[in-house]
C-alpha cells in the first residue's frame, strides 16, 4: 500500500509512505516522492503525519482520532470520523510540528492492541498535554485481536468504541486494556 504524508513543519504534502508486507510476516517500509526509494528528501520523519492536510482545514470543534499508522486511520475515516495516523514508528513519537496540529482540539487516541502500541500512545498523550489539547481520550478495546487496530473491525464497532473512549486526566499514561497496568 502507498499513503501520502503531510509535513506539519513545512505545511505541505510530504513523501509517500509505502509498506510491503512479506509472506513471512515481516514488512518493508520506504519513503519517496517520485518513486518508493527516493527517501525523505528535505522532510523529517518527526514532522510527518498521515491525514494532516485534513486537520489544517477541519473545524476547531472537531474530534480527531489518532491511530498508529495509515491503515487504521483509513478505517476510522471510512467510518465517518476525522482521523490522522502517526507515521514515525511505534518506538518514537511525532515532533512538535505535528503536535501543534492538535492544540486546542478534542483528541481520541486509538492504540494498537499491544504493549508497543500502548506505549506509543502513552508517550503521545504525555506530549499532547504540553500542547494544550482541549480534551484527551483513548479507546479501550479489551476484545481487540492481538496487535489489532481500527482496521480489524467494522464501522459500527469503531463508532461504539470512539463514543465510549475514556477521558484521560491529562496526567499520566493510559492503562493497558489487557492487563490494567499503566503503560509508559
Amino acid at each position: 500500500m502507498r499513503w501520502p504524508s503531510w509535513d506539519s513543519r513545512l505545511r505541505q504534502p510530504g513523501p509517500w509512505h509505502t509498506r510491503f508486507d512479506h509472506p513471512d510476516g515481516s514488512k518493508e517500509v520506504t519513503w519517496g516522492r517520485r518513486s518508493a526509494r527516493d527517501g525523505l528528501g528535505e522532510h523529517r520523519l518527526a514532522d510527518l503525519i498521515y491525514g494532516g492536510h485534513e486537520l489544517v482545514t477541519a473545524h476547531r470543534d472537531a474530534t480527531i482520532v489518532v491511530t498508529e499508522g495509515e491503515r487504521a486511520a483509513d478505517a476510522v475515516r471510512d467510518a465517518g470520523y476525522l482521523a490522522a495516523g502517526t507515521v514515525c514508528g511505534a518506538s518514537s513519537t511525532p515532533g512538535e510540528a505535528v503536535l501543534s496540529l492538535f492544540r486546542d482540539r478534542h483528541v481520541v487516541l486509538w492504540p494498537d492492541a499491544d504493549a508497543i502500541g500502548m506505549a506509543h500512545m502513552g508517550r503521545l498523550a504525555g506530549d499532547l498535554e504540553g500542547f494544550g489539547v482541549r480534551s484527551l481520550r483513548y479507546v479501550d478495546w479489551p476484545d481487540a485481536p492481538e496487535h489489532g487496530d481500527a482496521a480489524d473491525t467494522d464501522a459500527e464497532t469503531i463508532g461504539r468504541l470512539i463514543a465510549g473512549a475514556r477521558f484521560l486526566p491529562l496526567v499520566g499514561p493510559p492503562l493497558c486494556a489487557r492487563c490494567g497496568e499503566a503503560v509508559a
